[in-house]
């Protein structure tokens, strides 16, 4: 079901950069998304303790609620999917047509789509948990984002697969639940580089690096903790903006791209080798500009 990835090789402003092609270890179907390795690991040993049904909140540019109906389907699980609904002016908005793009392929793996009016996120969240326990029996809330350790230990496994092959003087990645990063950092080993994780949305640059580390179960001050072995930057982009940087292979415009586009900018900054850790991409092609 899931495999382990290349490492292939792209230019940037002249330069070579290894690019560890994440996107591609899931199945045909799937999205194209490493989260799955952590999701499906999770969602196996849930069901084998009884679990049937799981209900997720989802955001308009997310893959989350797409991969969770895949590895229900699967599993033989019911997935539950909150779709956030809007009022007023949206004409033009390309987050709310990645949304109707995801929609398509939950409803085509039989996933159960239930409407909720888009306020805050964490308000959201307690909406559809309260609609799931009143409808679905002996159901599961999943946490935003699909933060699971489950994620962390399969990335760490893949980084350490990854070393076989490539030992990087840095390693560059986008950062949005901090889930995967955690499973780079958990995985890595002295003498296999700095990690740089670009945000994808705001500028809370420690809240992120204290969080990752956390969560990667590494001690600030330690190995990793140190600040030129692990950064975190913050562009300041905002969640439902889209890079348009170019790219050579396929990325994510609201994740991976972003952190693509730092390196474009910043490519002058880092030495040889450069690992970029793409964790996904995403089928539906935005316009060129707005």
């Amino acid at each position: 079901m899931l495999q382990h990835t290349p490492v292939l090789e792209y230019r940037l402003a002249g330069r070579v950069i290894k690019v560890k092609r994440e996107d591609l270890c899931v199945p045909e179907g799937w999205p194209p998304f490493s989260k799955m390795r952590g999701v499906y690991a999770y969602l196996s040993r849930r069901r084998d303790v009884g679990l049937r049904t799981v209900g997720y909140n989802e955001t308009t540019v997310s893959m989350a609620g797409w991969g969770l109906a895949a590895c229900c389907k699967h599993l033989g699980m019911q997935a539950v999917i909150f779709k956030p609904t809007y009022k007023g002016v949206t004409k033009g908005r390309v987050d709310l047509k990645l949304l109707e793009y995801h929609a398509e392929q939950w409803q085509r793996l039989g996933a159960t789509i239930i409407p909720i009016q888009a306020t805050r996120m964490q308000i959201n969240y307690y909406k559809a948990r309260g609609i799931l326990a009143s409808q679905f029996a002996d159901s599961e809330m999943l946490p935003m984002g699909l933060p699971f350790e489950e994620t962390i230990v399969e990335t760490a496994k893949e980084w350490r697969a990854t070393m076989e092959v490539v030992r990087p003087a840095v390693t560059v990645l986008c950062a949005g639940s901090g889930t995967v990063l955690a499973g780079v950092l958990r995985g890595r080993e002295a003498g296999e580089g700095r990690v740089i994780a670009v945000l994808v949305r705001g500028t809370e640059t420690h809240e992120m690096w204290r969080q990752a580390l956390s969560k990667a179960k590494r001690l600030q001050g330690g190995l990793l903790g140190k600040l030129e072995e692990f950064k975190v930057v913050g562009p300041g982009w905002e969640y439902t903006e889209p890079s348009y940087c170019a790219c050579p292979f396929p990325c994510h415009p609201f994740y991976d791209l972003k952190a693509w586009h730092w390196l474009k900018e910043n490519i002058v900054k880092l030495p040889d080798p450069v690992l970029f850790w793409n964790i996904g991409s995403s089928p539906v092609k935005l316009p060129s500009s707005v």
